[in-house]
């Protein structure tokens, strides 16, 4: 048993890589800017607290995971997903299990088990499309946690997609995560995700 440590695990040589990024979380709320950040933590959107903006849309539900921020930097289209695990109501803030940007563009996001589904199909048909090579050898699954917990007696699905779409000769393997690690647009800068699953393809030829 590992307690306090990292396992990492490195390929090298002559590879051919691809991989997918998705999540099927969407846009629920308006746009709005995160004016007051200190690293996971956000204390006001839009000049106003952090808490009141999600009050806006939720009413009286729970800030959770459920309803991840979606985080788009650098006037992109694209954006990763921020899950809170904690917020105070009388100081207005919000505790996300990530870093957060002071001046990045937010909205408050939802999805359906529907919409998860869909998005496991996008995330593996965005690594087969960009794989460089003609065959890959093996095909990596990193999904997380919170989809596997949201999706209950569905959760079989994203791994029937796989077997769905990808060749049976190329074996299929992955664990579920506490965060995931893609870029947002083929060969992109990879982001910090949450809720979302990266799927990677890896091969020789």
């Amino acid at each position: 048993m590992l307690k306090n440590g990292l396992p990492i695990l490195v390929f090298c040589g002559d590879l051919n890589v691809s991989c997918g990024v998705a999540s099927g979380w969407q846009p629920l709320s308006r746009e709005a800017l995160i004016t007051k950040a200190d690293g996971h933590t956000v204390y006001e959107i839009d000049h106003q607290p952090a808490t009141k903006f999600y009050q806006e849309y939720l009413g009286d539900l729970p800030i959770s995971g459920e309803y991840p921020l979606a985080v788009f930097e650098n006037n992109s289209n694209c954006f990763y997903l921020r899950s809170s695990n904690h917020w105070d109501l009388d100081a207005g803030s919000i505790l996300f299990m990530g870093e957060m940007i002071e001046q990045a563009k937010v909205q408050i996001t939802y999805a359906t088990c529907d919409h998860i589904i869909s998005a496991t199909q996008a995330s593996i048909e965005q690594a087969l499309a960009h794989y460089p090579g003609t065959q890959p050898a093996a095909t990596l699954f990193f999904s997380c946690a919170a989809r596997r917990w949201l999706l209950g007696s569905r959760t079989k699905e994203e791994y029937e997609l796989g077997k769905q779409f990808i060749d049976p000769g190329i074996p299929l393997c992955g664990f579920y995560t506490y965060g995931e690690i893609g870029p947002l647009e083929p060969h992109g800068q990879a982001r910090y995700h949450q809720e979302t699953l990266v799927t990677v393809l890896l091969g020789t030829k």
